[in-house]
């Protein structure tokens, strides 16, 4: 690879607010100044920077060279638009190869960027929004919100108006009315960024602070609005599918997720007369619409996990029989169930009910035995809501799962049916008779006809897990899913844990104590056996017992026995290790 000198650009006297002159850059001069300084912060001298293909992009998109950062090929200088995109297009080619030598994707990223191709900041910072106009993890100026307001406002006012023509098309007035509900959550979204709404705009709560998750919380609720049709999150408001589009749209602009604005130049939304979405360049020349198509099946995509730099002098060691599998889906899904656990995580720990989960009694002491247990009562704490998003993150970690099994069917070269999926066992047995082996598969299982990662699907089996596999995350997932699926929404837990002490009247001395086994499986309709304790008589009166306790209490989700299964329990901070260990898988798979 052709070194460079890596130089600064120079600002002169030159507008900071316009594209670097006669370069294909669509990006503010000085927003491709400040990304490019903190970029380079990662390179410890400028040695390492010369030898770098990412630092290269920028001084080859700027005309500081004109050897280019990918291909190394020469060009003019400063670079056309179409010579940029061909390095792009050998970078990512290399990538889908499964290349380990020669990678590129931190320059395709930057050179995506500066493009206008996609918005995401090619910089990892507490604060990418501040590189370029925008604050926190928004990457959108005051100014360029305030613009999109207005215009929204105005052709909300329109659509509005339209939707009451009574002479207009029944199909017009439709879509006009869906329009104006459309946004109506563009500019709730707006106005609760932008300070002039304290609420958020569908769950209407209060952060003290804006943040990306509080964002993405938001975008969450507003995709679930979507796909129920309307969803009554305060009793009197109920919200059309429409607010929930305009409310999500407008966050994965303001986060960069997208490059199309959530209206037109003219202020209609996505339901208005045409019916159709316009095309992103329509909108501004910095939003240039990428055609995302998924990689083909049966090609892997590797991308450097700790750094945007693929580390060169560091390579996993060539397999012999590799199957490179495409599980970008899979990767999609987990990142969804972490949205939802973020959802979750907030909103658990105003749940829990100020006058205390659980209750604790004394039984009557058996007259013929001398034993009386110390007994907690369960407090109800009625939390549906919860459970339902509980089901979304489990939902998501079991397609995550049997997309899998989708890769290596293909893999296979086998039909996929309705039949594939992910095994999950917590006896080898079982998992011999009805899947198979490391090595085979059962003809008429999960895994019908599949002969690649066999070896890898059973050794993420929770059986391996000693001594109770039911703690593997992968039971949990399965108890929940065909619990959600089937029988019924998972119920919110109030888990009890610390130290109970009885205190006695003077003079009464316990006889005998009794140590009661770890409960696994809690349940919020259950009395549980905390201490038994036995005396000698006369036998004294319980209701002169005090208790001293120092409990605390911890939340998850339980579900209820049937299909012969017992009851299941898990704690919330399981359920993160839970999306983690499937990530893992996940990883794994892609290695196999």
């Amino acid at each position: 690879m052709t070194g460079v000198t890596v130089k600064l650009v120079d600002p002169g006297h030159a507008d900071d607010a316009v594209p670097p002159p006669g370069t294909a850059i669509v990006r503010a001069q000085g927003h491709v100044r400040a990304v490019r300084e903190r970029y380079l912060q990662r390179f410890a001298d400028p040695a390492e920077a010369a030898a770098s293909r990412s630092a290269r992009a920028w001084a080859w998109a700027l005309g500081e060279t004109t050897t280019a950062p990918v291909s190394d090929r020469e060009t003019v200088s400063p670079p056309a638009r179409s010579d940029i995109e061909t390095e792009i297009a050998i970078a990512d080619e290399r990538r889908l190869r499964g290349d380990r030598q020669d990678r590129a994707d931190a320059a395709a990223i930057i050179l995506r960027w500066l493009i206008g191709v996609d918005d995401h900041v090619p910089v990892r910072c507490a604060n990418p929004g501040e590189l370029v106009g925008g604050f926190g993890d928004i990457l959108r100026s005051r100014e360029e919100m305030t613009d999109v307001l207005s215009a929204a406002d105005e052709g909300r006012h329109r659509a509005a108006v339209e939707s009451l023509d009574i002479n207009a098309d029944p199909d017009v007035r439709r879509r006009a009315q869906q329009d104006a509900e459309y946004l109506d959550g563009v500019m709730a979204t707006l106005a609760w960024v932008l300070g002039e709404r304290a609420e958020t705009p569908v769950t209407r709560a209060r952060p003290r602070e804006l943040t990306a998750r509080a964002l993405k919380s938001e975008r969450v609720h507003a995709e679930d609005v979507i796909e129920q049709g309307g969803n009554r999150w305060a009793a009197d408001w109920p919200l059309p599918r429409w607010y929930g589009q305009g409310v999500k749209s407008t966050i994965t602009w303001l986060l960069g997720d997208s490059t199309a604005l959530p209206v037109d130049p003219a202020g209609n939304g996505h339901y208005g007369a045409t019916g159709e979405v316009w095309a992103a360049s329509e909108i501004c020349p910095l939003a240039v619409m990428e055609s995302r198509l998924p990689p083909p099946r049966g090609l892997i995509v590797w991308e450097p996990r700790a750094e945007w730099e693929n580390d060169s002098n560091h390579h996993p060691t060539p397999e012999r029989n590799r199957v490179p599998l495409d599980l970008s889906t899979s990767h999609a899904k987990i990142d969804r169930a972490f949205e939802h656990l973020e959802v979750l995580e907030a909103e658990i720990p105003g749940s829990v009910p100020q006058e205390g989960a659980y209750l604790i009694r004394f039984s009557e002491i058996d007259q013929q035995t001398g034993w009386c247990n110390v007994v907690l009562v369960p407090n109800h704490a009625k939390k549906p809501l919860l459970g339902v998003v509980f089901g979304d993150v489990i939902h998501n970690l079991r397609c995550a799962l049997d997309y899998i099994v989708t890769g290596l069917a293909d893999a296979s070269r086998v039909e996929l049916t309705a039949k594939h999926q992910f095994p999950i066992f917590t006896h080898r047995q079982d998992y011999e008779d009805k899947v198979g082996t490391d090595q085979t598969a059962k003809p008429n299982g999960p895994l019908a006809g599949i002969t690649c990662g066999l070896g890898e699907v059973e050794q993420f089996q929770p059986y391996h897990r000693q001594p109770d596999p039911r703690e593997d995350p992968l039971w949990h997932i399965h108890r929940f899913s065909n619990a959600d699926k089937h029988r019924e929404v998972a119920g919110f837990l109030v888990i009890p844990g610390g130290d109970v002490r009885v205190v006695f009247p003077p003079g009464v001395i316990a006889a005998e104590r009794k140590l009661i086994p770890k409960i696994m499986d809690w349940s919020p309709d259950k009395e549980y056996v905390i201490r038994s304790i036995r005396f000698d008589p006369p036998y004294p009166d319980p209701r002169d017992f005090r208790i001293e306790a120092h409990v605390g209490v911890g939340t998850g989700f339980s579900t209820s026995a049937f299909s012969g299964k017992p009851e299941h329990a898990v704690h919330i901070y399981k359920l993160r290790e839970s999306c983690d260990h499937i990530r893992l898988i996940v990883n794994t798979f892609e290695r196999v």
